[in-house]
């Protein structure tokens, strides 16, 4: 039996290796699971991940700005983010605040730091997230204004 169990254990990590290199989300149980593998796209600069996190198109609500982005790439720009001293960012905690098979609203809480383990700013944003497929996409952004993301 315990052979058995080791067997299944070792195809399903293998299987869901071969899907993160291939960038595919093996998360699609999980609401919160798909915000760190958002992060973990953006920590790592990874284009073809982030090409499948983001509806097309999706929302951002800045302040009192509601923009409409056909890409990640209107969206995320890295040359913004890296003059604030980014090195990578952390999710502290995330919760789902509304949620059901499809659809979840998930309030996170994540800082940005610099290489000397300084920090950025930390804040909260709101993702609203939607299974497309099978796998969750953001279809909306909630964040502060004076979070540097694109501009």
């Amino acid at each position: 039996m315990t052979r058995i169990l080791t067997i299944i254990a070792l195809f399903v990590s293998t299987f869901s290796f071969v899907n993160v290199a291939q960038g595919k989300p093996t998360n699609s149980g999980s609401p919160e699971e798909f915000i760190q593998f958002y992060f973990d796209a953006f920590n790592d600069e990874d284009k073809k991940r982030l090409e499948m996190v983001f509806l097309k198109p999706f929302s951002s609500v800045s302040g009192d700005k509601v923009t409409v982005y056909k890409s990640w790439r209107e969206y995320i720009n890295y040359e913004v983010v890296k003059k604030t001293g980014w090195s990578y960012s952390s999710l502290d905690n995330s919760k789902v605040v509304f949620g059901n098979d499809t659809t979840a609203a998930v309030s996170v809480d994540f800082a940005r730091w610099r290489d000397d383990q300084s920090k950025i700013l930390s804040t909260r944003v709101l993702f609203v997230v939607t299974k497309q497929n099978g796998d969750w996409r953001i279809a909306s952004v909630v964040i502060p204004s004076d979070v540097p993301i694109n501009q």
